[in-house]
């Protein structure tokens, strides 16, 4: 697994001990991958810096996996935090401009007395404005009560005029009939009345006319209310501008006072100067922190040191173990040809664990081979490792070869007797080899193994 260390210990190595009959892409081992062919080479055959290869490559995955995984928070904090470097930067100079206001800002004595000077003013103009209004409505309400006893002393006299004339019209009339039905006024039931009562409706006669000096002394009244409603009208003209040009100086006061508090300082040239300096702080920790998230162009240090020793270690270690995978390649070769491959040319084992194989003219892989025939190769590469660790003097393995069903992917009885019989000569001549295996095939083991080397059961009887 990328990234993570496995300690292996003999459970890993017993894969050299054990040779499975069973179809598998993996020529030992469970499966394929993992590394478990490179162990077992490094363990029985000594191949030179695959340590050092296999710690170095361990290593940098470690630290590549660790910078990815701060970057990645660095990210995600980056992201959670909200505020944009182009945010910040924003408020950044908005603080940087308080702070230049706020040094050269008036002092906060003068600005005090400025609200207070302007705050005075207001008052004393909300006072005038107060008595212009007042001063308004009485004038203008002086106005009206004039207006309205003009009009109504000029109905009076118009009254007064028109019923003098007409009663001087009237009264100078002498009808002879009655002029709605023409009947004459001798034939009138009150015909017999005195000549004071009217002869048509017989009615009393009127009231003396009025003293002509009244109407005279009520159109003197009138020409004097006339003279009255003018200037109390020039008076309420003067007095509602007076009272507009007051509201206009209280609106002008009004200004001047926000005016004033707005230009009290907010707060001190040291506190807006410590504003800038907490903003200049938060805008480098985000900007490390972008930086830190956002790939690099070049490695750090540590993987550079890292991936350099990763190469050169696998440099070394191919060209070290170049005439050593030779040499187990060769015998591999040589004990699978004895096995029964009998049309084996040549054996290629890489330092990946991969096998080539070449047989009857044609390249060929593990993977491709039959069944019987990766079994034989299984057999040949453990032998390969047990004799090439001898020869090379490390000899790390233990000298036991468990066989799983030896010769049950044979089909011919033949091929299993010659397997049987190579693997005792082969043990024979393998000083410290024991070759432990069990077949089905009763027979053919009798006729292939020394009698004192065999454990065999009769028909239906248990082995052990």
């Amino acid at each position: 697994m990328t990234g993570q260390v496995v300690v292996t210990s003999w459970p890993a190595f017993s894969h050299a001990l054990l040779c499975r009959n069973r179809e598998s892409d993996a020529l030992l081992g469970e499966t394929a991958g993992g590394g478990t062919m490179v162990s077992l080479l490094q363990m029985f055959v000594g191949l030179p810096w695959t340590t050092t290869r296999r710690d170095a490559k361990a290593a940098l995955d470690l630290v590549q996996q660790s910078l990815r995984g701060q970057r990645r928070r660095a990210q995600q904090d980056l992201t959670a935090r909200g505020s944009s470097l182009q945010e910040l930067e924003d408020q950044l100079a908005q603080a940087r401009q308080t702070a230049a206001q706020a040094e050269t800002a008036p002092s906060l004595e003068a600005a005090a007395e400025a609200v207070e000077q302007a705050g005075a003013r207001l008052a004393e103009l909300t006072t005038q404005h107060t008595d212009a209004v007042q001063q308004m409505h009485e004038t203008c309400q002086a106005e009206e009560e004039l207006h309205e006893t003009l009009v109504l002393d000029q109905a009076r006299l118009r009254d007064l005029r028109e019923t003098a004339v007409a009663q001087r019209f009237f009264g100078a009339l002498k009808p002879t009939c009655c002029p709605r039905c023409s009947t004459t006024l001798d034939q009138l039931p009150h015909a017999d009345l005195d000549e004071t009562h009217c002869r048509i409706c017989g009615s009393a006669p009127a009231e003396a006319p009025d003293d002509p000096s009244a109407t005279d002394e009520l159109a003197a009244s009138i020409e004097t209310l006339k003279a009255a409603h003018a200037q109390a009208k020039t008076a309420a003209r003067q007095v509602t501008k007076a009272a507009a040009a007051t509201e206009a100086d209280l609106a002008q006061a009004r200004a001047d006072l926000t005016a004033a508090q707005a230009a009290m300082p907010r707060e001190s040239a040291l506190r807006a100067y410590l504003e800038v300096a907490r903003l200049e702080g938060k805008l480098a920790e985000r900007q490390a922190a972008e930086q830190h998230a956002r790939q690099p162009d070049a490695m750090s240090a540590e993987e550079q040191v890292l991936e350099a020793a990763a190469k050169e270690a696998d440099k070394r270690a191919k060209d070290a173990s170049t005439a050593l995978l030779g040499a187990v390649s060769e015998e591999i070769c040589r004990l699978a040809i004895r096995l029964g491959m009998k049309e084996l040319q040549a054996i290629k084992l890489l330092g990946n664990g991969k096998l080539e194989v070449t047989k009857g003219g044609s390249k060929t892989t593990f993977t491709a081979v039959t069944p019987g025939e990766q079994v034989r190769l299984r057999i040949a590469t453990l032998l390969a490792l047990l004799r090439v660790g001898e020869e090379t003097g490390v000899g790390r393995h233990p000298g036991l070869l468990l066989l799983d069903s030896a010769g049950a992917q044979e089909t011919i009885d033949v091929d299993v007797a010659e397997v049987l019989s190579q693997l005792k000569d082969i043990c024979e001549e393998t000083a410290g080899l024991q070759v432990i295996t069990a077949t089905a095939k009763r027979d053919l083991a009798t006729a292939a193994i020394p009698a004192d080397r065999l454990r065999v059961a009769g028909p239906g009887d248990p082995v052990w």
